[in-house]
């Protein structure tokens, strides 16, 4: 597991950190599902009802911040229907994961990734991860704590909290950024700086 950030402390580490569309079907509520919830073989994918990502029920976003990640994970998934931000996803992180990536790899990566609060997870990898970082700033006060954290090649990502005290559009940012990392980009300090033109192409965190 492995914690990452685009300052300059960003380390490398293991394992930790997903045509327009109308926006009357943006603005529907219930934008992730539990896990155990049946999707809506009508809805067309990618649209309310029809989407793979979902929230952990062990350690779920607090209900005062579900509000803002729905609409956070509506934003999320408008990019997967941008042709120009598929294109700008697809080619960095092929480059970073060294392999040639479909051309619908961010919604792959969206449809397959569940949502932790990272406040509250048991996660021994994640908890391995947060207590670094912790040692990091005590020993660095320039130490930036990263936003969220998540599994290379894998389907978890972490949001802290004071990443969900923002506005839903950096939230966004956060699951666009670690939708690079379920898809197999590195956590190393050049891979950090590569991944600014994804953010470059959709939303900052």
């Amino acid at each position: 597991m492995a914690s990452h950030d685009n300052s300059p402390n960003a380390r490398e580490g293991e394992i930790l950190r997903k045509d327009a569309v109308g926006e009357q079907a943006l603005e529907n509520e219930n934008a992730a599902i539990p896990k155990t919830a049946l999707r809506d073989p009508f809805a067309r994918p990618g649209m309310p009802g029809n989407r793979g990502i979902r929230y952990e029920s062990d350690d779920s976003i607090p209900t005062k911040y579900r509000s803002k990640v729905d609409k956070a994970i509506e934003l999320a998934y408008r990019l997967a229907f941008q042709p120009h931000f598929n294109e700008v996803f697809r080619k960095t992180v092929s480059t970073l994961s060294g392999k040639e990536l479909p051309r619908d790899v961010y919604f792959r990566s969206l449809e397959k990734m569940v949502i932790h609060y990272a406040e509250t997870s048991k996660d021994a990898r994640l908890l391995e991860a947060l207590r670094k970082d912790e040692e990091a700033r005590k020993s660095d006060s320039n130490y930036k704590l990263p936003p969220a954290y998540s599994t290379i090649n894998g389907e978890d990502v972490w949001l802290r909290e004071f990443q969900l005290q923002k506005k839903p559009k950096a939230i966004a940012g956060s699951i666009m950024h670690e939708a690079a990392h379920l898809a197999g980009a590195p956590t190393d300090l050049l891979a950090e700086i590569a991944l600014e033109s994804i953010h470059n192409a959709g939303y900052a965190r």
